[in-house]
């Protein structure tokens, strides 16, 4: 099942470029879709640039590093994922387990954690050009997008707070499986009402694994010959909790939403659910084309 369904309340914020990478399903249209791909290494050049400003004697390296990054994923990784989006064809179809429902997120985070493994070297090359005022300029960027983190799920009104989220995951929710009912939607309020994500607690680990990325690249400058193992163990904490109690308490949010996933899921009609799987064979077809070059 597409992860762009979920009710995202219980993944941090990380996740959210992660899974797009993973799935490429950011797009609602197929054709966006394969044009976006194509598209990728210059759009992820520009992104990083609005962090780092890269300098003309930084830019050339890296836009080959993402040049051979999307060359390898074409050729390598598409095909895992158009595999796995079939079989995710056939679970749409039937009833859900939670324990189903968190097989395949741990999978989508194996697909993360081998990303980062490609990506290792590049990062590692990069972190050693990086000049003080583009440190600055990461944390300031940073902070920008840490307040309006706060601003959108910790300030402010309450209830108001509540309301988006549920907008914004109904449209999730109707995007892949069409209109909603009326009693999904009470089931969709119920579990949004009932979710015990906190938002203070996934921006104070935003902001651990900010100032990590930060300490690593000062790290790797201090010790270029370990930079790519400074990097590569800075990926791992990525990907886990700045300590035992806050992992343990982000996999209670992780299990929980595999279960709002899969009682969502089960309250979806035969036709709500036969639309997912003709919105996912889009997507599958998409990936299949890019793989082999066709599409455009």
């Amino acid at each position: 099942m597409s992860t762009s369904g979920l009710n995202f309340d219980f993944i941090a914020p990380r996740w959210r470029i992660g899974l797009t990478l993973v799935l490429m399903l950011a797009v609602s249209a197929c054709s966006t879709l394969r044009l976006g791909y194509n598209q990728g290494p210059t759009a992820a050049y520009w992104w990083l640039d609005r962090y780092v400003d890269f300098s003309e004697a930084q830019s050339p390296q890296v836009r080959q590093d993402l040049r051979q990054f999307w060359d390898w994923h074409r050729r390598e990784a598409l095909p895992a994922y158009a595999t796995r989006m079939a079989q995710w064809q056939n679970l749409l179809a039937q009833d859900l387990t939670a324990e189903q429902v968190c097989r395949e997120f741990d999978w989508v985070q194996a697909q993360l954690r081998t990303l980062g493994e490609q990506g290792t070297p590049s990062l590692a090359r990069w972190a050693l050009t990086l000049q003080p005022a583009q440190w600055q300029r990461i944390q300031t960027r940073f902070e920008d997008r840490n307040q309006d983190f706060a601003e959108d799920h910790i300030e402010g009104d309450a209830a108001k707070r509540l309301q988006k989220r549920f907008k914004d995951n109904q449209k999730r929710w109707a995007d892949w499986y069409g209109e909603l009912s009326p009693a999904q939607n009470a089931v969709l309020q119920a579990q949004l009402r009932e979710s015990t994500w906190n938002a203070n607690t996934t921006l104070q680990e935003r902001r651990w694994r900010q100032a990590d990325l930060l300490a690593t690249v000062q790290n790797a400058q201090r010790q270029p010959e370990q930079a790519t193992a400074l990097v590569n163990q800075h990926l791992l904490r990525y990907q886990s909790a700045s300590n035992p109690e806050r992992e343990a308490e982000r996999q209670r949010w992780l299990r929980s939403g595999c279960a709002q996933f899969a009682a969502m899921h089960q309250q979806m009609s035969s036709e709500q659910r036969a639309h997912a799987r003709a919105k996912l064979q889009g997507y599958i077809d998409d990936v299949r084309a890019l793989h082999v070059g066709k599409g455009s």
